[in-house]
């Protein structure tokens, strides 16, 4: 993706584009697409123009987080929630994003995609740590959740060995399922791995 967000900010207002209903084959959006690629600047740009693409779902049932968080673009990550942080207030519910209704969903950050995986799952399955924790410091609730695979954050922080995270999401002060994939606990998953110096 090359150009600059001058361009981009021309060709909407120019052709008056609503930027929500530009998807591609897999409905992705813009900010999809730029999730993908880390690119901050687009993202701020997109943002500015249309922040109602941050709550839209692709085919998969992603939001632009959970792309963003499995591909480890912590700018983005960071750029996605303090946008949260300013339109939304953390302890509401999650709205339907799927009404017609653009207004802000709430708490769209714990909306999971059709693997029954948060951002922070998707985090966490490809290993990206610094974005596991900046979710959790944005909402422990997060870690409160089961995937369509019955896995529990705190399971594959144990069974990938991310012993930062694990940490974490102990002393993150919220809820938070210990369950894992067959009916296995965090115990098996860092038996498993090989990873024994859970205390």
């Amino acid at each position: 993706m090359s150009g600059d967000t001058k361009s981009m900010r021309k060709l909407v207002k120019e052709d008056q584009l609503d930027l929500t209903l530009q998807l591609t084959l897999q409905s992705n959006n813009a900010l999809h697409i730029v999730a993908q690629h880390g690119h901050r600047a687009f993202a701020e740009a997109l943002l500015a123009l249309s922040p109602s693409l941050l709550f839209r779902s692709n085919f998969d049932g992603d939001l632009p987080l959970h792309v963003a968080a499995r591909g480890g673009h912590m700018v983005l990550v960071d750029v996605f929630i303090d946008t949260l942080k300013n339109i939304a207030n953390p302890d509401d519910e999650v709205t339907d994003l799927e009404s017609t209704d653009t207004s802000m969903p709430q708490a769209v950050w714990l909306k999971i995609n059709l693997k029954g995986n948060t951002a922070l799952h998707e985090a966490m399955r490809f290993r990206r740590t610094k974005v596991a924790m900046a979710l959790l410091g944005f909402d422990p609730r997060l870690a409160d959740g089961l995937n369509h695979a019955g896995e529990s954050p705190l399971y594959l922080a144990c069974e990938l060995r991310m012993m930062v995270v694990v940490e974490s999401i102990f002393s993150c002060g919220s809820t938070f399922r210990i369950e894992g994939l067959n009916g296995r606990t965090p115990l098996h998953a860092s038996a498993i791995s090989g990873h024994f110096d859970l205390e």
